[in-house]
């Protein structure tokens, strides 16, 4: 079932835990009688300036798809079936699909090496087991602004300040 799209405030994404998905007790608001306000405890990130987008090279126009996450131990890979990850068109706007939920939002490029995401939009499917997991862990991350390089057609992205986390994706064909 498909609810209505609603405007997430990524910074209240970064209470997610790993297996929750748009749910009250994950910190965000939602549409239902029982609904919460976003947790206290979020985190947000301000940018001062942006490069710009004509700049950026190797990761605009790219449907990018995440293959493994990054972790403690090492990349863990995700199921050849998952449809999870992104594409930054060239005026600045990204289409995310978390593998269970769809949206878009605004990036901006603090320097050439990283970006940020805002204003992201998402479905709100209850997302369980792998795919929950892999929408928990690119929100959080969309949440920060993260560093970016690319490797032939290899993205790897993390955030800035946790290196041992992150995502690895590869160009769609």
């Amino acid at each position: 079932m498909h609810s209505r799209l609603r405007l997430v405030s990524i910074a209240a994404v970064l209470g997610l835990s790993a297996g929750a998905c748009a749910s009250a007790s994950n910190g965000l608001s939602t549409d239902h009688a029982s609904s919460t306000e976003p947790s206290s405890s979020t985190t947000s990130v301000t940018v001062a300036a942006t490069v710009p987008l004509g700049s950026i090279h190797g990761l605009l126009g790219i449907r990018w798809i995440v293959d493994s996450r990054i972790t403690v131990g090492g990349a863990i890979p995700i199921g050849a079936s998952s449809t999870a990850g992104f594409t930054i068109a060239n005026d600045g706007t990204m289409t995310v699909d978390t593998g269970c939920n769809t949206g878009s939002g605004a990036v901006s490029f603090p320097n050439a090496t990283t970006f940020q995401v805002s204003d992201l939009v998402l479905t709100e499917k209850a997302c369980a087991d792998e795919p929950g997991n892999v929408e928990a862990e690119m929100l959080t991350l969309l949440g920060t602004v993260l560093a970016w390089s690319t490797t032939n057609s290899q993205l790897t992205v993390y955030p800035l300040t946790i290196t041992d986390v992150g995502l690895i994706l590869h160009a769609a064909p």
